[in-house]
């Protein structure tokens, strides 16, 4: 008689893997010319049951694991502050695709790293070693990076310059090089600063709603907009106490700042440092993709006002790439829960889903070219092939 029997149980002593309890149910596996149909797919019913639990297990650790470092604090001394930096996954879960990937994010002004713990999860989930910093002075930029923004950055603060110096320092520190630089908001400056000066640091510039790109702007005007966007995302929020509660130590981490950083804010132009970025790769072929980040209801930076900043050509003049959050609720999403890194990842793999609208053509661009279009997760959109 034909008779296949396997057994499946937890061997005595078997070590835990991670801290993962590895242990299964003992599981009788038996195949024979009596078995029927529902015998055997209650079997793999149970078997299915229990690599699940175990899957389970091990990405809860996982996550647990990569928490407990994210929130260790690390330092770097320049010469003007201790700047502190987070990181996760800086082993690495390496593969052939991702070997030694950096995600560089550089938070925007007051934040702190726990205001972007979802993205950085997710993108060192994905297998990339992942840096957080948020300069809170930065040091003096050398000779050479003073240059250049004399020559090339236009309106750009000290401020801004600092920033970008000491993130540049550290980097090289770290002896990192040609990374995912993600920049949120005056990070968005910070890192378009850094690549500029620096363009063998970046593999791929993203500037997540990024400042420096609506033209002039004023202080008032832009504090009054910050107001309309705390005002809004609270009412998007599950908790309108936590944004409230977010708010308030921005604002009291900004306080003393606000007769210099926010009047720089303001004033911060980074479309001479883009245009040189891409006039830099045309000439020699070398240098970061930069990737523009929008939400469509952002209230401080609003797509509008940076599409018309932009002018009628920003793919041949600014950018290489273009990505709006298409939710009807994305906003500048510094104070309420921001949705993860799901779209950076898409966005430097290039895995555009419903969720993630790439124009790679302004809607004149699109009208004048006569883009084809599709449709995508109920709307009209751009066809990228």
């Amino acid at each position: 008689m034909n008779k296949y029997e396997y057994t499946a149980e937890q061997p005595s002593g078997l070590p835990e893997v991670m801290g993962v309890d590895t242990a299964v149910p003992e599981v009788m596996i038996s195949h024979t010319n009596s078995s029927t149909p529902e015998d055997a797919k209650a079997r793999k019913s149970t078997i299915d049951e229990v690599v699940s639990s175990i899957t389970h297990n091990f990405e809860k650790r996982e996550k647990e694991l990569l928490l407990d470092e994210f929130a260790q604090r690390h330092y770097y001394q320049t010469d003007n502050e201790r700047l502190e930096y987070a990181t996760m996954n800086d082993s690495g879960a390496e593969t052939e695709s991702q070997l030694e990937e950096w995600a560089i994010f550089i938070g925007g002004l007051g934040s702190v790293k726990e205001t972007y713990e979802a993205e950085m999860l997710d993108l060192a989930l994905s297998g990339k070693h992942t840096l957080f910093v948020a300069p809170d002075e930065g040091t003096p930029p050398t000779y050479e990076e003073n240059d250049y923004c004399n020559a090339r950055a236009g309106a750009l603060p000290d401020t801004i310059r600092n920033k970008a110096a000491a993130v540049a320092a550290l980097l090289k520190h770290l002896e990192i090089i040609n990374a995912n630089i993600i920049g949120h908001s005056q990070g968005g400056a910070v890192a378009a600063t850094l690549a500029g000066m620096h363009p063998e640091l970046a593999k791929r510039l993203l500037l997540d709603n990024p400042v420096g790109l609506i033209g002039k702007d004023s202080t008032s005007s832009l504090l009054r907009r910050v107001a309309d966007e705390v005002k809004i995302e609270s009412e998007f929020t599950e908790s309108i106490k936590s944004v409230g509660r977010q708010f308030a130590r921005l604002f009291h981490s900004i306080l003393w700042r606000v007769t210099e950083e926010v009047p720089g804010i303001a004033h911060t132009d980074i479309r001479p440092i883009l245009e040189s970025i891409k006039k830099s790769k045309t000439r020699n072929g070398a240098g970061p993709e930069i990737i523009l980040i929008n939400s469509n209801n952002d209230q401080i930076f609003k797509k509008e006002a940076i599409e018309k900043g932009l002018g009628n050509d920003p793919l041949t003049q600014y950018i290489d790439r273009y990505a709006v959050r298409a939710d009807k609720n994305a906003g500048h999403q510094k104070f309420g829960g921001r949705e993860g890194g799901e779209l950076l990842i898409q966005v430097i793999e290039e895995q555009p889903t419903h969720s993630i609208i790439h124009q790679i053509l302004t809607e004149k661009m699109q009208s004048r070219n006569n883009v084809p279009e599709k449709l995508v997760g109920g709307e009209t959109v751009p066809a990228i092939d």
